[in-house]
């Protein structure tokens, strides 16, 4: 078969149908699907919101029962949590691009969808495109290149109700990571879908370890905590302890990664959901609770246990101390949407999902189907296969609302070299009515960020840039010929103007070759929440 994941969402309902015909479908009135999608949410929060307290307070350390947090009604307030409002944001690029949008669409929506100074868009906006985009090589050197997907993979699960093959198949197409950490992403997701229709723990993992490679080390995990449960299913710390030993002391499975606190290990993550779900017995508050008393990461993992056994027990079946406070219409933080709109996508892009994987949605009932998802081969991070040598056109990088410096400066500012600059300076096709506009940020903050250039000026005819400086708060510029500073802008000080006029006239060195430098900084006593966008347009000027 076809590795379904790189495959159409066309096709792949086409082998839906095929795949459902002769099989039972399943079937969930649209109210039950409600109910459970938004229980969900719902258990994500609870899940996130309890074990925040201990998050990274007990890296290889079981959290005693004394520090196990108090439930109090308060806790459901986490608009501000990354663990959500990430999943909020993910929902958002499905539902803007749509279930079927290919690959490369879906790059430039999520791309365009990060912040200037978001870490993870960076090789994108240097112009490396799918499905290099996602590749070891291209997700940084840090613990967390090797996690975080369970931050954005519930969305996919509460979209495919009794679908996780097609849960675990947004996973790859809507998100920019590999390996055991897009395994850990599937594994959320489908056990998510599952639980619309499955409320038994061990079923619900066995969903989960059909989206995976089953040579993976993810995998083995996984099975692992399904033997230690059975061997020892009244102590669930000797089942921690068994993991502490195998996949955090040995080599053979940490391959190099700190297991100090927040240890970003996506299988250790899995392992700890699994036996949060198969110790509590499908209890909310104490699967919660064991996942969480697991430590590390512990707001991440149990955000995902009580996900999962949200959908089980829907919206209805959790007691109501744990949502008397609980807000739908106030926006999370940084994707503006609350948790109505939140429900209003997620019925929205299910419907569509039922129907275009071979099943049927009635007035009275959704007739759901799935297709027989394909795994892959297993990629490993630690020994991953050759990039492709994938990369955006540069009619693809022009739909990128922000390019990086190091693309954008050879090829429309030959001659400018950047000192002291941070990956994060990057350039815009347009910003206030000017065109290829510059945003530094200096690697050291302390000093400028510096372009610099050696400028041959002509004997006659125009002898200079026409300059503008921009911010939208205080900055300094320092123009430099030939290392001596021939004007300094304040700029950033009028509200009403983003612009200050800068421009340099090198007239009086007329037949000479000059170096001209222009030096950012940041004004003295700038905080780091504070430090403005320091932006400079007309820099192309007239060739040297």
């Amino acid at each position: 078969m076809k590795k379904l994941q790189v495959a159409s969402l066309a096709v792949l309902c086409a082998l839906a149908t095929a795949t459902a015909q002769g099989e039972p479908i399943r079937t969930i009135t649209p109210a039950e699907y409600l109910d459970r999608m938004q229980g969900g949410w719902i258990g994500q929060i609870i899940g996130v919101g309890w074990a925040l307290p201990t998050e990274f307070k007990f890296p290889s350390k079981i959290v005693p029962e004394d520090k196990v947090p108090e439930w109090k009604p308060e806790r459901i307030d986490q608009h501000f949590n990354d663990d959500i409002f990430f999943n909020v944001g993910a929902l958002q690029l499905v539902d803007r691009t749509g279930l079927d949008a290919p690959p490369l669409e879906v790059a430039i929506a999520w791309l365009n969808s990060q912040g200037r100074r978001s870490g993870v868009a960076f090789w994108g906006r240097v112009g490396i495109a799918p499905p290099d985009l996602a590749h070891p090589r291209y997700s940084g050197s840090g613990k967390w290149s090797y996690a975080n997907l369970h931050m954005f993979s519930d969305f996919a699960g509460l979209v495919s109700p009794g679908m996780p093959g097609h849960a675990a198949d947004l996973i790859d197409r809507f998100t920019v990571k590999s390996c055991e950490t897009r395994y850990d992403g599937r594994f959320v997701a489908a056990l998510t879908a599952e639980a619309f229709f499955e409320r038994d723990p061990q079923a619900l993992v066995r969903a989960g370890l059909e989206v995976i490679p089953p040579d993976s080390q993810y995998a083995e995990a996984v099975r692992d905590i399904v033997r230690w449960h059975a061997e020892a299913p009244d102590d669930w710390q000797a089942t921690w302890r068994r993991i502490q030993e195998k996949y955090f002391e040995n080599p053979d499975y940490l391959h190099g990664l700190d297991p100090g606190p927040g240890t970003a290990d996506a299988k250790v993550h899995g392992a700890y959901v699994v036996l949060g779900l198969l110790y509590g017995g499908g209890d909310l508050a104490r699967s919660v609770v064991l996942t969480m008393r697991c430590g590390q990461d512990s707001d991440c993992s149990a955000s995902n246990t009580g996900g999962i056994l949200g959908v089980a027990l829907g919206a209805s079946g959790i007691p109501a101390r744990f949502t008397e406070q609980l807000d739908v219409k106030r926006p999370f933080n940084h994707v503006d949407w609350n948790l109505e709109q939140c429900y209003e996508a997620c019925e929205r892009l299910a419907r569509l999902a039922v129907t275009r994987c071979g099943g049927r949605v009635d007035p009275e009932s959704w007739h759901v189907a799935d297709f027989d998802y394909d795994p892959g081969p297993y990629m490993k991070w630690w020994a991953p296969p050759p990039t492709e040598g994938s990369v955006f056109s540069d009619e693809e990088m022009r739909r990128l609302n922000v390019v990086a410096l190091r693309w954008a400066l050879p090829k429309f500012f030959p001659g400018w070299t950047p000192q002291n600059y941070a990956w994060s300076s990057s350039m815009k096709w347009s910003r206030e009515g000017r065109e290829k506009v510059l945003t530094l940020d200096p690697q050291d903050p302390a000093r400028p960020v510096v372009l610099k250039s050696s400028r041959a000026v002509p004997d006659e005819g125009p002898a200079g840039l026409p300059l503008a400086a921009g911010g939208d708060r205080p900055w300094k510029l320092e123009v430099r010929v030939d290392g001596q500073a021939v004007a300094a802008h304040e700029v950033g000080t009028d509200a009403s103007h983003f612009w200050t006029e800068a421009p340099l006239d090198l007239a009086p060195w007329r037949g000479r070759e000059v170096t001209v430098e222009l030096a950012a900084s940041y004004t003295p006593g700038t905080e780091k929440a504070d430090r403005p966008d320091m932006c400079l347009a007309g820099l192309a000027g007239p060739k040297p």
